[in-house]
């Protein structure tokens, strides 16, 4: 049966996740540690100007004079949201099955 020491591993990885993703934003990140901190703690979205004033981006790249359409840029945008939706999901999942193991409500669905 799970306990308490399942949360806590549960959440040992979560925040090694964390720090991970942190660590590799401020290679490049020129903001406070603090507003970065905010940022990914809102899993903040934000336009392409604000990424380049942060140094997120090299560039931004004029779709008209780029060989990329709108309808793959809609397509990225997309699939950018459908990987973080997958992130979420997987997190919700293994939370819901340390819950269930903890108390003994069989495997998660």
């Amino acid at each position: 049966e799970g306990n308490v020491d399942d949360f806590r591993t549960i959440a040992d990885h979560l925040e090694s996740i964390d720090k991970s993703v942190k660590a590799s934003y401020k290679t490049r990140f020129n903001g406070t540690d603090e507003a970065l901190q905010e940022l990914l703690e809102k899993e903040s979205f934000m336009d392409a100007e604000t990424a380049l004033s942060y140094g997120l981006v090299d560039e931004i790249i004029d779709a008209e004079n780029s060989s990329g359409t709108e309808a793959k840029k809609e397509q990225s945008v997309e699939e950018i949201l459908n990987e973080v939706e997958e992130k979420r999901a997987e997190k919700i999942a293994a939370f819901t099955a340390a819950l269930n193991k903890t108390f003994g409500q069989g495997d998660a669905k």
